[in-house]
């Protein structure tokens, strides 16, 4: 798995290059994240477009972030996800938590 990093405008962009956010994939996210933060960046959006499966460890570290995040006043989104992640998202409730754009 790897994570590319872009900048559109004020917000940094990470891509996750994989079809699931579990375990390792997570911790690699979570510190990616952190990292990108601790450098000054307060809005992040997460491009989910590969990823097709998150487990409890993936959901955890979203929801970690999402909370940083709003501490520091930025912005977090997830972005580019297909309609079966986006549907467990939002069985799970996360869409009224944190902003995740619905599927084209």
């Amino acid at each position: 798995m790897s994570i590319n990093q872009s900048v559109e405008g004020s917000v940094t962009v990470l891509r996750v290059d994989s079809e699931s956010l579990v375990k390792d994939e997570a911790l690699l996210l979570k510190k990616t994240a952190i990292s990108v933060i601790d450098s000054g960046t307060a809005n992040l959006k997460l491009d989910l477009s590969r990823t097709k499966f998150i487990d409890s460890s993936g959901i955890g570290k979203l929801l970690f972030l999402n909370k940083k995040i709003n501490q520091l006043n930025g912005t977090f989104e997830i972005s580019a996800i297909n309609k079966q992640l986006w549907d467990f998202l939002d069985s799970l409730a996360l869409t009224k938590v944190m902003k995740v754009a619905p599927p084209k």
